[in-house]
């Protein structure tokens, strides 16, 4: 399993567009992609919350719970 890790800050319309390229780079290889949103204010969490829903190997975390 391939582990994508992408910080994003007010990324809301670009977070979909990176979803896509990542998906037809790794094409069947399995991956997670892992947003960590650093506190967006321009509803970039609200576009990831889309993108989690509609495919399940994305995932979205605030910056709290990616420190250790």
């Amino acid at each position: 399993l391939l582990s994508v890790v992408v910080t994003v800050l007010n990324e809301a319309g670009t977070v979909g567009e990176l979803h896509r390229r990542v998906v037809e780079t790794l094409g069947d290889r399995p991956f997670e992609l892992i947003f960590v949103d650093d506190g967006s204010t321009d509803g970039t969490f609200d576009a990831l919350r889309v993108i989690c829903a509609a495919d399940s190997r994305v995932r979205r975390r605030g910056l709290a719970a990616a420190l250790p």
